[in-house]
């Protein structure tokens, strides 16, 4: 848990924004095309008798308090790694019960660690692409640039780090019937 806020309060925080504001702009794609695969997934057999909004469940809110919380770091400078550590407070909280409620909704751990890696496959497909249509003629901004690479992979820690608390999440709802 610790090392993100760490990790952010030394990189190059103009990447952030720009990849938290891709993320921002692309969560409706991302949350139907998770919602299209899942329901076609075979490691996620549940998946097909849910509608969108209980497929989706908090994920909206994790990926815009993501989003929110990389744009915030990316115009903090130096209070990012503090800013970090509120917005993980909130991040924590929706994953976990993400996790709980996948339990509810009779998932196994293994549909739960997949829901997630079909997120983070959209999640990445998603910024990248926006950010390579953004660039434009702009060689700056191009992908090779290693600020956003650099960014990118801060993105895809943070949403590593959701499915571990989701998973621990319904490892707990599975230990606690009573819930």
């Amino acid at each position: 848990g610790g090392a993100a806020p760490r990790e952010l309060g030394s990189l190059n925080v103009e990447g952030l924004a720009d990849v938290g504001d891709a993320l921002r702009r692309g969560i409706d794609e991302i949350l139907a095309a998770h919602a299209e695969r899942l329901r076609t997934d075979p490691e996620v057999p549940r998946a097909r008798e849910l509608r969108r909004p209980e497929l989706e469940d908090h994920l909206s809110t994790l990926v815009s308090d993501l989003a929110q919380s990389l744009v915030i770091v990316g115009e903090a400078g130096p209070q990012a790694g503090m800013l970090l550590r509120d917005g993980s407070a909130i991040q924590r909280t929706i994953a976990e019960h993400h996790g709980a409620r996948r339990h509810a909704q009779g998932w196994s751990e293994e549909a739960v660690r997949r829901d997630h890696r079909v997120l983070r496959e959209e999640i990445e497909r998603h910024v990248r692409s926006r950010l390579r249509s953004s660039a434009g003629d702009d060689a700056r901004a191009e992908l090779s640039d290693p600020m956003l690479e650099e960014a990118v992979r801060v993105m895809l820690g943070l949403v590593d780090r959701a499915e571990a608390i989701s998973v621990r999440g319904w490892r707990r709802a599975a230990l606690d019937p009573g819930e």
